[in-house]
């Protein structure tokens, strides 16, 4: 998994932060909603970067034999 792809869970540690300080009548459905898109974009990205349509035994390298 790319580095970059961990910054995609950040705003779900923020809301569960929020969520701990605040303590909202609808924390349960804002922390749902927040899981959900949150899973959401990292299927999408990952599908997007080859992550998880990527053939099987093929882990996206490409051999090229030495020239001579």
């Amino acid at each position: 998994m790319r580095a970059w792809r961990a910054l995609i869970g950040l705003p779900m540690l923020v809301v569960f932060g929020l969520d701990a300080i605040y303590q909202w009548t609808n924390g349960p459905l804002i922390l749902s909603l927040t899981a959900l898109v949150t899973l959401g974009v990292l299927v999408i990205v990952g599908a997007y970067t080859g992550g998880l349509l990527t053939p099987a035994g093929n882990d996206g390298t490409s051999k090229i034999a030495p020239q001579m």
